[in-house]
């Protein structure tokens, strides 16, 4: 159906809800505030389903808590790299991912 609002809307809304005090902060700093908070959430993201750290255990606590720390400083450091490398473009790590499978048959069983 032709010419309805959404055909022709040429804006985009959004709506923040939130329970900070409205004279705290002003629009502006809550929608950057959103903005940081979906960025924190997406490192967890990656490092679950990307990197194959969720569910990620070994038999002794210690030896997990290595390997754990070693994804991480691995993680940080590739991330440090493509800032470096691209400074003007926001880094993900779409399509970088390490297999964790491929790691696990390299560690052993």
């Amino acid at each position: 159906m032709a010419g309805t609002f959404w055909d022709e809307a040429q804006h985009e809304f959004e709506a923040y809800v939130t329970s900070l005090p409205l004279g705290d902060v002003n629009a502006w700093q809550i929608i950057e505030r959103y903005r940081q908070r979906a960025d924190t959430e997406n490192v967890f993201d990656e490092l679950k389903h990307q990197w194959g750290l969720e569910g990620f255990c070994c038999r002794k606590r210690n030896a997990t808590a290595l390997a754990a720390r070693l994804g991480l400083l691995f993680y940080n450091l590739r991330h440090l790299f493509l800032c470096l490398l691209e400074p003007d473009r926001q880094v993900e790590s779409a399509g970088g991912r390490f297999d964790s499978r491929r790691r696990s048959s390299i560690m052993g069983p």
